[in-house]
């Protein structure tokens, strides 16, 4: 019966020799050209989408002006949300175009 160091060198011996006779008996690379693919560019990102617009504060009281100011303050907030959101889905999908004057660096 044979070691494990004997085993060890026996197949180590085979492999070499099987990856010499591969090599030695390979034909030449094929002359075929390798075609390269270019890898997608991410478009630049508009300046106007990464700026985020600022939540308004809750209202100091709850006395029915300041809760219809803060109502107002929040609607635009949203608003301001909803156009960013939207830009960024056409920004996505193509239909947003990016002024050269407005890439960030």
């Amino acid at each position: 019966m044979l070691s494990k160091k004997t085993k060890a060198q026996t197949v180590a011996i085979v492999l070499t020799a099987l990856v010499l006779t591969a090599c030695a008996s390979t034909a030449k690379p094929s002359v075929t050209p390798i075609k390269t693919v270019e890898k997608p560019v991410m478009p630049p990102v508009p300046a106007a989408l990464l700026d985020m617009p600022l939540r308004p504060e809750p209202p100091e009281s709850g006395e029915p002006q300041e809760l219809l100011r803060h109502a107002v303050r929040f609607g635009n907030y949203v608003q301001k949300l909803e156009v960013q959101n939207q830009s960024w889905r056409d920004w996505v999908s193509g239909q947003l175009k990016v002024d050269s004057s407005e890439v960030t660096p």
